[in-house]
């Protein structure tokens, strides 16, 4: 609820010093108004991967959770992406041509420490989870994954994510 004063005014808009708004009233007139609830913000996420029906369905799957959504063909576009817009979150796929998912995550988090990225892999799991704690990959999800385990992690890094900025 937002609360206003209104000050009487003339036909034209201007002030009107001999106005009274209600019988009785010495000067403005408190008036309470509803505010418009401002819609939520959608959470933007950058997908990068180079196999185009992956982007495809990560596109889909995450536009339909209410995501906005931006994908790129390999690391250097999602470089290049990334720089362009304003990202709550990227996805990165591990092996991709011209610059992978290890080089991307540490370019990324060089310019914006705080965006979480989540690495997409079919890579073995002991290999990736041995080079993950030195690196600036926040989890993996390891492929196939399925729309449930999309939808959990994306949305508890996003909550811990808007944890440390409340």
């Amino acid at each position: 609820m937002e609360l206003r004063i209104e000050k009487p005014t003339t036909s034209d808009g201007s002030p009107c010093s001999a106005c009274r708004s209600a019988p009785g009233a010495r000067g403005p007139v408190l008036q309470e108004t509803l505010a418009e609830p401002s819609p939520p913000l959608k959470r933007s996420i950058l997908v990068v991967d180079d196999q185009k029906s992956i982007r495809d369905i990560l596109f889909h799957l995450l536009t339909g959770m209410g995501f906005q959504v931006t994908v790129a063909g390999d690391g250097a576009e999602g470089w290049e992406r990334f720089h362009s817009g304003r990202f709550d979150l990227v996805l990165t796929d591990l092996h991709m041509p011209v610059m992978d998912g290890w080089r991307l995550a540490s370019r990324i988090k060089q310019d914006s420490p705080a965006t979480p990225i989540v690495l997409l892999t079919g890579e073995g799991r002991g290999r990736v989870l041995e080079k993950l704690d030195q690196s600036d990959i926040d989890e993996a999800l390891f492929k196939p994954f399925t729309l449930n385990d999309l939808e959990k992690t994306v949305l508890r890094i996003l909550e811990k994510e808007q944890g440390r900025h409340l």
